[in-house]
């Protein structure tokens, strides 16, 4: 598949996704954003912080684009992004299956969500956040030694810029590979072409995500915030990101799921076709 035909098919499984399953999934996204909000708060009750840190802590959405490790101090709340790509794993799996199965609307809500979802599938994903989480901390560490051992060269910077990329990636794609492998039999013929292709996508929409973040809570939220004094405008926020974050589980299921089955269309093709001969 060339990468012409292939991103055309993504963004319009992007459009068609959304189309076909928001209004149909939107109480079950609910659910699991407010699971996922449950587990970054214990995250955060957990969590140190350098007091050098100027970072702030707006709303529990402030986790999920900020990376809050400063110095010798690494905050268990970066994990946070990784928590919420488990629990997207865990909502595509089960509505890849019911696609697959050509479940009625009707059974779009949370209980038959969990029912199609396996032990397997927990375990391996469990294992996905493992990784994410060894690798993201891994990561800080190293990004901490080269700071502290060189200077503010273009190639100290470029290397910052390298590390925080795959903070933010590594997870997307581990994800992607993990979901892929629960879900499907075909060979896994995944070369470095297939690989950017894959990137690209997951940049697409994770860039989309943060800057749609950006435009919401600067313009949106700060707005219905107006009224409500100050202390409480963390709570409230994090009240309202629940309708943001549930709206990005149908964009992060089509980038790292459905992508991976776009990418392998071909390899189905011909090993259907060695079959057939």
């Amino acid at each position: 598949m060339t990468f012409t035909n292939y991103l055309k098919a993504q963004l319009t499984d992007f459009v068609e996704t959304y189309k076909k399953y928001y209004l149909k999934t939107n109480g079950t996204t609910l659910v699991f954003t407010l699971v996922t909000f449950v587990f970054i708060a214990l995250v955060f009750h957990f969590s140190i912080f350098d007091k050098t840190s100027s970072k702030k802590n707006i709303s529990l959405l402030s986790y999920f684009f900020v990376r809050y490790s400063v110095a010798d101090t690494y905050s268990l709340v970066d994990i946070s992004k990784s928590i919420f790509l488990f629990f997207v794993s865990l909502f595509s799996i089960s509505l890849f299956r019911q696609e697959r199965n050509k479940a009625e609307a009707s059974n779009f809500h949370f209980t038959n969500f969990l029912k199609k979802i396996k032990g397997k599938d927990l375990i391996f994903l469990l294992v996905a956040l493992a990784i994410s989480v060894v690798a993201d901390y891994l990561l800080f560490k190293m990004d901490n030694s080269s700071a502290n051992s060189f200077g503010g060269s273009l190639s100290d910077r470029w290397t910052q810029g390298m590390i925080l990329l795959l903070r933010i990636y590594i997870p997307l794609v581990l994800f992607s590979f993990f979901n892929f492998k629960l879900l499907t039999r075909k060979r896994n013929n995944f070369d470095l072409q297939k690989f950017i292709f894959l990137f690209v996508t997951l940049w697409l929409f994770n860039e989309f995500a943060f800057e749609l973040s950006l435009f919401v809570r600067g313009h949106i939220f700060e707005l219905l915030l107006l009224p409500f004094p100050v202390d409480s405008h963390y709570f409230i926020e994090s009240i309202l990101g629940v309708v943001l974050v549930s709206f990005y589980f149908l964009g992060y299921h089509s980038a790292m799921t459905n992508s991976m089955n776009l990418l392998t269309i071909d390899d189905f093709k011909n090993a259907k076709s060695d079959l057939d001969l």
